[in-house]
């Protein structure tokens, strides 16, 4: 047998084949969407403790949704919640994802006025 007749000739029905963002047909469900969230938090926070809120933003988001949202990181890596994880599978995956935080310059001052 030569391996080109073990490929398969229609792959239309192949789960396996990759569609674009969007492209979902209807009978599987809506078109996906893809949204971009930003955060901001207040200033008086440093880098690493915006990034735990932000942390605890994605889980509860991602546990409130299982299956339904995929969270992707800087790198492209993607982050999806099922209800078959571990406990602490995702808050990890979370917590090694890269992302980036910038702080940010407001024109109106921040300061407490009496």
């Amino acid at each position: 047998m030569l391996p080109e007749e073990t490929l398969p000739t229609d792959m239309s029905d192949d789960d396996d084949v990759t569609v674009t963002n969007g492209s979902r047909s209807e009978q599987h469900g809506p078109p996906e969407e893809e949204i971009l969230v930003r955060f901001q938090v207040t200033t008086s926070l440093n880098a690493m403790r915006a990034k735990q809120i932000v942390i605890e933003v994605l889980l509860n988001i991602l546990q409130a949704f299982p299956n339904d949202i995929v969270w992707i990181d800087n790198k492209g890596e993607e982050i999806v919640y099922t209800e078959t994880m571990q406990a602490d599978k995702a808050p990890n995956q979370l917590k090694n994802a890269s992302m980036t935080a910038h702080e940010v310059q407001t024109k109106n001052s921040t300061q407490p006025r009496n």
